[in-house]
């Protein structure tokens, strides 16, 4: 049975063309509508439009071949595969890219290039010279495997392929059903401004194809993005903090006449004045100069204020500043026999907040013992 004749169109048909000539055909041969219908000829015209009218499975027809057996068996493996590889089918695979905290603000386009393994295109991933399907093996029918003593044994007729070697193979890629050279293809993914870790591109069906999958497998690009940038550092999703450097007078003293300038983590100079008194380690904002967002907005820039003492001052300078600047007069109504002095040491700078990694083990260790049962 050709299904084109069933349907009264040719190979070179379109999907449009298909669609009209199973409705032409059904609405003449559908048995309820015209009472006098062939129901065996309504059958195959709906059979028709089952395998034509969906490419994928017209292409897997076609590659089977135009007669009444052939059908049915094209119909019975297509099912098979749907449903003993429902997985396979739709796998997916992904490729992790970073970026970096620039790249993000930005946007920009990265290129990934994947090796991908397809089909032989000579034998339509048979494998056979007959660009057909290879005959099964005679002593285990396909199967693999043989029931030898009540267990299954890898068939050692065909060494466990299922397929008879009794048949000439492919002269490209002698059997193997695939391509001898991989293909490499380069992948564009376009990333707007603002995006975040967690950001993919999906390319359905561009990665590689096993010769028994129908279609080939997904490619999923997932992008990671840095959270810091030389002097920036990422808030949330669309802040950026910054550090910047004050002398100690300018910080005192400040005045319209008192500017400084910074560089924005796009290069841009941008300049801001000290107007009043800023206290150590204290953060000021400015709107609308952090991360972008998808919608088109932008976040806030957090500026975080380090003050740069001088390193030496002259005896002269200090009882200038005792003067004008508030000092601590001590006073103790305790003995002097009865105070310990203690000396002041320099240390790295920790994270006070945050319990160091043996008292967090020794935590852990105590509510294991303690409430899990």
């Amino acid at each position: 049975m050709n299904l084109y004749d069933e349907l009264k169109i040719d190979r070179s048909s379109t999907q449009e063309d298909v669609r009209k000539a199973v409705r032409r055909e059904s609405l003449i041969y559908h048995p309820d509508k015209t009472g006098t219908g062939d129901r065996t000829k309504y059958e195959r015209i709906q059979k028709a439009s089952e395998i034509l009218g969906d490419p994928d499975r017209r292409r897997f027809y076609e590659r089977h071949g135009l007669n009444e057996e052939t059908v049915d068996k094209a119909i019975q493996q297509w099912k098979e595969m749907e449903t003993t590889a429902p997985q396979q089918l739709q796998q997916t695979k992904i490729y992790p890219q970073d970026i970096s905290l620039l790249e993000a603000y930005t946007g920009c386009e990265k290129f990934v290039e994947i090796q991908k393994c397809l089909p032989c295109s000579t034998c339509y991933g048979w494998g056979t010279k007959s660009k057909k399907q290879p005959l099964p093996c005679r002593q285990c029918l396909g199967k693999s495997y043989v029931i030898l003593r009540l267990q299954k044994v890898i068939c050692s007729h065909c060494g466990g392929s299922g397929v008879s070697d009794a048949q000439e193979t492919c002269t490209d890629c002698k059997g193997t059903q695939r391509q001898v050279n991989p293909t490499l293809e380069k992948l564009t993914c376009t990333l707007p401004p603002g995006v975040v870790s967690g950001y993919a591109c999906k390319f359905e069906h561009k990665g590689e194809q096993l010769p028994n999958m129908i279609k080939a497998k997904h490619i999923l690009v997932y992008f990671n993005v840095a959270t810091t940038h030389d002097k920036f550092s990422r808030r949330k999703e669309c802040d950026l903090i910054t550090e910047q450097s004050v002398l100690l007078g300018d910080v005192l003293c400040g005045g319209p006449n008192v500017i400084y300038d910074f560089n924005h983590i796009d290069g841009k100079t941008y300049k801001y004045h000290i107007k009043t008194l800023i206290e150590p380690g204290s953060i000021k904002k400015i709107e609308g100069m952090g991360m972008p967002t998808t919608d088109g907005k932008f976040g806030d820039l957090y500026i975080k204020f380090k003050i740069e003492f001088p390193q030496y001052l002259t005896f002269e300078k200090r009882n200038a500043l005792k003067t004008i600047l508030p000092t601590y007069n001590y006073s103790n109504s305790k003995e002097e026999d009865d105070l310990k002095i203690v000396d002041l040491q320099d240390t790295d700078v920790v994270d006070l907040t945050t319990p160091p990694p043996q008292l967090l083990q020794k935590r852990q260790q105590h509510f294991r013992n303690h409430w899990c049962f």
